[in-house]
């Protein structure tokens, strides 16, 4: 994509996923159609907040809605690494029940690997962004592109879209060679000992697995520590939980890379995630700028 394009030079995070249409349908039957969605709107959104300059790597259906490409550039988005399909991408109906979100794709659709990128449709000025996140994909696109890309002093994190089961755990621990962080929910672990899985991955290349437990924070494992460490959510008016964990991992990472403190990183990223759940779908997100984040953090 290049109408309207903001530069890609000097790109502080590459931001690799999809960018899905949503049908919301929640737990007291309300429901909201044709929302603009996937985990790289939300993700974006929270990182370019926080000043950093961001590019996107997806493929993009003709349906996705011209207002979320709008925002994404007015908050200097890069969209160069966005191909655009010929057809309309994918949609799905996201389902909240019991506080548990479902994912079903609606039919008639391309597949989710045929939205989802790989390393070839990387731009060549996205390959010298000092970090790169690889938000949630099928595994196998994952694992190729942090194959790709996780080496030398780039900083790689990935967000999974399959669950860590004992069937998956061995893929997840040969991309610990290649990623520095792994982002964790509480609905992506099938393992009964889920400590003792996190413990394991965090080794080889990878510095931390973040255990995201939303309202109620999370749990950090590190590879150079022994001892767990806690972070406790942002107090929030819960609204719509769709992309907080998006924005909260995106957020991490671009302070991580920016060099802010394990302590530092999680604060804004807790902050993020509780603005993300303030609003339906990416709205609340939309209006963020790091002046105004920066003085929610500090409380004045």
């Amino acid at each position: 994509m290049s109408e309207g394009r903001p530069s890609v030079r000097a790109l502080d995070l590459v931001i690799v996923g999809n960018l899905l249409v949503d049908d919301l349908v929640y737990d007291d039957g309300q429901t909201r159609m044709g929302e603009p969605g996937g985990a790289l709107l939300h993700a974006a959104l929270g990182a370019s907040g926080w000043g950093a300059r961001v590019g996107l790597v997806s493929i993009l259906g003709t349906d996705y809605p011209k207002r979320a490409i709008e925002t994404m550039l007015a908050h200097g988005i890069s969209l160069d690494g966005v191909k655009r399909l010929e057809t309309p991408g994918v949609r799905v109906w996201l389902l909240y029940e019991n506080g548990v979100r479902r994912m079903v794709p609606r039919l008639g659709r391309p597949s989710h690997e045929d939205v989802s990128p790989m390393p070839e449709h990387v731009p060549a000025l996205y390959r010298e962004a000092p970090a790169m996140h690889v938000a949630p994909m099928p595994l196998a696109r994952q694992k190729a592109m942090v194959e790709a890309f996780g080496h030398g002093s780039r900083l790689v994190s990935v967000d999974p879209c399959d669950a860590l089961t004992s069937e998956t755990f061995s893929v997840f621990r040969a991309m610990s060679a290649h990623t520095d962080v792994l982002f964790l929910s509480d609905d992506e672990i099938g393992i009964p000992d889920r400590a003792r899985a996190m413990r394991e991955l965090a080794t080889g290349r990878t510095r931390y697995v973040l255990h995201k437990r939303g309202r109620h924070g999370g749990t950090v494992y590190s590879r150079d520590r022994p001892e767990t460490m806690e972070w406790a959510p942002f107090p929030a008016d819960e609204v719509d939980p769709t992309g907080a964990g998006d924005s909260f991992a995106a957020a991490f990472m671009a302070a991580l890379s920016a060099g802010a403190s394990l302590e530092a990183s999680l604060e804004r990223a807790a902050l993020t995630a509780s603005i993300a759940v303030s609003g339906i779908g990416s709205e609340s997100l939309r209006g963020l700028d790091r002046a105004s984040l920066e003085r929610r953090l500090s409380g004045t």
